[in-house]
């Protein structure tokens, strides 16, 4: 596997760490808790995921139980920064949702690279995370310093250039495929740390408030 490949999958020790070194010091609401178990499944299937790459085993029917998880998570986290409309986004991700998971768990085989439902989380996600980083950028004075900024500019990134990927799959070379795949999973990890991050010190300076 390429140096890169190898930077991928320890990336997710950025945000993963820092949910276990760097507690809140108040329980998370929703969207935030919604995150941090999806960090942490996250974590835990990319690994084993790995052990049985290196070990030569097909590992793919591991993602066709992660990617509804990871759908329905993320959806529900974008879902709750929505404050115009909610029950239209409710709807779809809905159908989105219900797609994925026909997709992944009933239509395809486990042991098989299913497209369709990649591609629909990713264009999904892609749609919700634009949304929310819109209300991020144009209603937050220091958005910067938003959890929902950073969470949805990872998401924006990751899922908007891997859904091309996706799309044009049978166009593309594997590795051409696998680096890009890779670069965006860093970058990804990395806005996740940061909104983290944000998320920590918001508490911070609200229990320093009041």
């Amino acid at each position: 596997m390429p140096l890169i490949g190898y930077i991928s999958v320890f990336s997710i020790l950025l945000p993963f760490g820092a949910i276990c070194l760097i507690r809140p010091k108040e329980m998370p609401a929703a969207p935030e808790f919604a995150f941090i178990i999806y960090i942490t499944v996250a974590a835990i299937t990319q690994w084993i995921q790995s052990a049985f790459a290196f070990q030569g085993m097909n590992n793919l029917w591991i993602a066709h139980f992660f990617i509804p998880i990871e759908f329905l998570l993320l959806a529900f986290c974008l879902w709750h920064f929505e404050p115009t409309y909610r029950t239209n986004m409710a709807a779809f991700i809905l159908v989105a949702g219900s797609f994925i998971i026909y997709d992944q768990l009933f239509r395809s085989h486990l042991g098989s690279f299913s497209l369709p439902g990649l591609i629909t989380e990713g264009m999904a996600l892609f749609i919700l995370s634009v949304r929310v980083f819109y209300l991020a950028v144009v209603r937050t004075v220091s958005y910067k310093d938003e959890f929902h900024f950073w969470v949805s500019a990872g998401m924006l990134v990751y899922f908007g250039m891997n859904s091309l990927v996706y799309l044009f799959f049978n166009f593309a070379g594997w590795e051409g495929q696998f680096i890009l795949h890779s670069i965006t999973n860093i970058f990804i990890n990395i806005f996740f740390w940061r909104g983290y991050l944000c998320l920590v010190r918001r508490q911070r300076v609200a229990s320093m408030l009041y």
